[in-house]
């Protein structure tokens, strides 16, 4: 199992290569929040780029570093476009994340996470009533548990600061591990949710804020947030 210290350093390395090197962690995410993912991914670092069609699911995996599944608002075509795309991403061995929004909501989402499991996702993120997110934080490998601490609770009063986090883990997931990534990830969160609260007390100004903050924490910012690690 892996240290404090040692994962603060494998956060600090990964927060800064992220920086300095913009990658591309192409979306295919749902309508409601696409400016909201595509702009907390430009705050921490990376690059973006929102697609639905099938081939160009394929061609973000081409030109990236990671992507991000989000299956939030699914049309027909992604019955085609997130398979592809999942599948190139597992082929070219680069990893993926998935938010499996509403799973349970119909029959075509339940046939679509079915089906992705083969191709096997780096990050599964969820909210709390889908696996575990909330006043405290929980990410796991199967070996280590991390929790994280902060956040506000005007993020659940705006819509997006999940399936904007997954596209966050996505940027990370270019410079780290996928458990480094998910711990970065998470605390950016909680970092930039606890200082925009501080000046901000109602959603619209708060969802302002919490993108400045997100650009404005630093590695050590983020390596520095609470966290426990414990045996899984």
């Amino acid at each position: 199992m892996i240290d404090s210290e040692q994962l603060k350093q494998h956060m600090v390395k990964a927060v800064e290569e992220i920086r300095a090197t913009n990658p591309m962690a192409g979306s295919i995410t749902n309508t409601v929040t696409i400016d909201f993912v595509a702009n907390a991914q430009l705050a921490v670092g990376g690059s973006a780029a929102m697609v639905y069609l099938p081939d160009e699911g394929e061609a973000l995996v081409a030109g990236g570093g990671a992507i991000y599944l989000n299956m939030g608002t699914l049309f027909p075509i992604y019955e085609q476009t997130i398979p592809r795309a999942a599948k190139a991403a597992h082929d070219a061995g680069k990893p993926w994340v998935l938010d499996p929004v509403g799973l349970g909501i119909g029959s075509l989402r339940t046939q679509l996470v079915n089906e992705l499991k083969q191709y096997k996702p780096a990050i599964v993120r969820g909210n709390a009533s889908e696996v575990v997110s909330g006043e405290v934080d929980l990410i796991t490998d199967g070996t280590t548990v991390a929790k994280s601490h902060g956040g506000s609770p005007l993020m659940s009063k705006i819509t997006g600061c999940g399936c904007s986090q997954g596209g966050v883990l996505a940027v990370y997931a270019c410079a780290a591990d996928p458990f480094t990534a998910a711990v970065c990830g998470t605390a950016v969160y909680n970092v930039a949710g606890t200082r925009a609260a501080a000046v901000a007390d109602a959603p619209a100004s708060f969802k302002v804020a919490f993108i400045d903050e997100l650009y404005r924490a630093t590695a050590q910012d983020i390596a520095d947030n609470r966290l426990e690690l414990e045996e899984a």
